[in-house]
Formats: C-alpha cells, structure tokens, sequence
C-alpha cells in the first residue's frame, strides 16, 4: 500500500488537492441516486398553453334546518307533544333558503356620439388676447363701476345733514388757547452741521442751496 493512500479510511487525514473535491472514503455504488425525488406536475406548460379548463361551479353547501318551517308544519298535522315533534322532524325534513345571485349583468353602452372625460372650456380666441381686448374690456368695466360709487357718494353727501360741531368744555377751550399761544413763542433755529472743530473752517467742494460755504479766515 502506497503511504498516501494509508489514510483512506478516515475523512480527516484525507488529502485534497486544489480546486478538487476531497474523495470519499465510502465505497459508493453505481447508478444510484441520493436525494428526495423531484415531483413533476402531470400538466406541463404546453398542456396547460393549448387546452383550456373551463370553469366548474362548485357544489353548493347543504343549507341549515329551518326549525320554525318544520313547528308550523308540527302544527297544521295536529301535533302537540314534544316526542311527535321529534319523530316527524325525523320523517320530514326543511331546509332554509339561500338566496343566490347572478353573475350575469345587462351591459347598456351609450351613443356613439357619447364622448367620456371632463369638457374642456371653449378656447380663447388669439385675436382678442393678443389685441389686449379683454384688459380693454376689464378696464371700462371698472370704470363703469368706479362712475357708479362716485355717484352714490355724492348722493349721499348732498341728502345727508350737516354735521353738529362739537362745542368745547371750559377746561378744552383754555388748553386749547394756551396750545396755541405756546406754539406762537416756540421760534425755529436753523442749526448747523455738526462738525469737529478741526474742520471748521474747512470749505465744502460743491456748494447747494441749503447750505453755503463758509469764509475762508
């Protein structure tokens, strides 16, 4: 035996090359296939692609005894005892009915004049807004309306009395004398410029109407 086929019996001591499974130390035999079997559908894609399946309702569920049915019927044959009950409910048999729709709607298109979606507005003629004919439009407009308020104004201030002047207290005359006479003593001085005293007698380069230039010492 060759020494590096010593170790063939234990997995660790297996030497593997690069890039290369590391062999098995079982002996595995032929034609034999590991693993869970694949279940293939029995339709394939092109049964499915060119048969068509219609459609089968499904069987409709037994519907609940309807109990108040089956006690008139208990009725109308004379019973009134509870086991005659039982052993008629056992003979007869009542069932609630469901009500079922239909898949089957009446389908009402309109004319074919009929036109679907939100109208649009009519469309402004080019002409009259490159012309500024509705601006010419607004602006008579407004000056109809500006006629009309300066009209009533007048109106109104024609029909409407004079106003009462309101007549002073004793107290509001004299502090309104005494305003005055203290605005009459209040005299107005022009003030210069202030100026540090270093550039008094310095001349101004343009000279204005309010201000002249002073006289060179």
């Amino acid at each position: 035996m060759k020494p590096w086929n010593r170790y063939r019996t234990n997995s660790l001591l297996m030497r593997d090359s690069v890039g290369v499974s590391k062999n098995s130390t079982q002996t595995i035999p032929q034609e034999v296939y590991f693993g869970k079997p694949i279940m293939h559908d029995l339709e394939g894609a092109q049964e499915v692609v060119l048969n068509w399946r219609q459609h089968q309702s499904s069987q409709d569920l037994l519907p609940d005894r309807d109990f108040t049915k089956l006690n008139k019927m208990c009725v109308t044959n004379c019973l009134h005892k509870s086991d005659q009950f039982t052993n008629f409910r056992r003979s007869a048999d009542a069932r609630v009915s469901i009500k079922k729709g239909t898949n089957l709607y009446s389908v009402q298109l309109p004319d074919e004049n009929f036109r679907y979606g939100k109208p649009y507005a009519p469309q402004s003629p080019m002409r009259m807004i490159l012309a500024h004919g509705y601006a010419n439009e607004a602006e008579k407009i407004m000056e109809i309306k500006y006629d009309q308020i300066t009209k009533y104004q007048d109106s109104v201030r024609k029909s409407s009395k004079p106003r009462l002047q309101t007549k002073h207290t004793k107290a509001s005359s004299q502090t309104h004398q005494a305003i005055k006479e203290k605005l009459k003593t209040i005299t107005y001085q022009k003030k210069d410029l202030f100026k540090l005293s270093q550039f008094d007698n310095v001349c101004a380069k343009t000279q204005t109407r309010n201000w002249k230039t002073p006289e060179r010492k």
